[in-house]
């Protein structure tokens, strides 16, 4: 984990200045408070998020949440790191408590014996929602939300990049119709004029059907050759 700041926790730069350091930060999403005292063996860390507190380890020993929290903000003298994990899933110092921070602020250093009183009043979104974005593993991937409506802003990119593919389509389609008539042309360039030639110097015939003697006529003797 990268380290962001790093300093001393003294009387004159105490754990209140500290976790409004952390508070300040709001381009971290999920920041790691490491803390360590100088007159004892006592260290840990405090996970953050949004403002909030959402919970706590003690290095040397498997004590977690609320209790952990209070002992490492009760350091006077020590040192300090703030901490930026990236897309790391600290799931050991998050026990999704949603204590608000700057409530721990005004309270320093004479804290609750219990977290109910620094907690989010909103249960509902503290108890559901916040703690399934305290979970979720950052390093999954993104959820398809269904499918995605169409561009039908003319000026937008991805509408001009389609229309400049169509038309480059179609121009090379152009070009292949082009080269395969010129292809066969060549190829058969001969029989096509043989064939031309022919029907210069073979003119269709017009054959002309017999009409009929304008001169017969039923009542006349000469067209009946059984009158006598």
């Amino acid at each position: 984990m990268d380290i962001i700041i790093e300093g001393k926790i003294t009387p004159e730069e105490g754990m209140s200045e500290v976790i409004q350091t952390v508070i300040d930060l709001k381009n971290l999403q999920n920041p790691i408070l490491r803390i360590s005292s100088a007159d004892s063996d006592l260290q840990g860390r405090v996970s953050f998020s949004s403002g909030h507190i959402l919970g706590g380890r003690i290095n040397n020993s498997d004590e977690t949440g609320y209790p952990a929290i209070r002992k490492l903000l009760s350091i006077t003298d020590g040192n300090y790191a703030i901490l930026d994990p990236g897309r790391q899933h600290i799931t050991d110092v998050n026990q999704t408590l949603w204590i608000e921070a700057h409530k721990v602020v005004q309270m320093l250093p004479n804290l609750p014996q219990t977290p109910e009183v620094l907690m989010d009043i909103n249960a509902e979104y503290n108890t559901e929602v916040k703690p399934r974005i305290a979970n979720m593993d950052l390093k999954a991937g993104k959820v398809d939300d269904g499918e995605k409506p169409t561009v039908t802003d003319v000026k937008s990119k991805t509408r001009s990049f389609d229309q400049g593919t169509w038309f480059f389509f179609k121009l090379f389609l152009w070009a292949l119709g082009t080269l395969i008539v010129s292809a066969v042309v060549l190829t058969y360039s001969d029989q096509i004029y043989a064939l031309f030639k022919a029907k210069q110097n073979n003119p269709a015939v017009q054959v002309s059907t017999p009409t009929p003697n304008s001169n017969a006529h039923p009542g006349n003797p000469k067209s009946n050759p059984g009158h006598r």
